[in-house]
């Protein structure tokens, strides 16, 4: 299996879905998305597949705290799966094998 395809493998999102959604499993957002969760990862795997995948607009929001207003832009639970799953399975593994490389001169 290649670094994409690995990418796009079920696992890898389920497991990309799983640690994205800590800390913020009480969001609806996160509570919808993993409702209907193999629909979802199914859904996934295939726009990656074909090519046809679009990052979805960034919720904005403000955020009025401590005297002071921040503009905040948050990935929708998808794309946070998507690009998890992208760094642990190409970023992450690169890497892993350069520094072995390193190593092993």
């Amino acid at each position: 299996m290649n670094d994409m395809e690995s990418v796009y493998d079920a696992n890898s999102l389920l497991d990309a879905f799983n640690k994205s959604k800590k800390g913020t499993a009480w969001k609806e957002s996160v509570q919808r998305y993993e409702m209907n969760l193999l629909r979802n990862i199914n859904q996934t795997q295939k726009e990656l597949k074909d090519g046809t995948y679009e990052q979805k607009d960034f919720y904005e929001f403000k955020l009025h705290e401590r005297g002071k207003t921040r503009h905040i832009k948050s990935m929708h639970i998808s794309d946070r799966v998507v690009q998890r799953s992208f760094c642990k399975e190409t970023v992450e593994h690169t890497s892993s094998q350069v520094l072995q490389e390193t190593q092993e001169q």
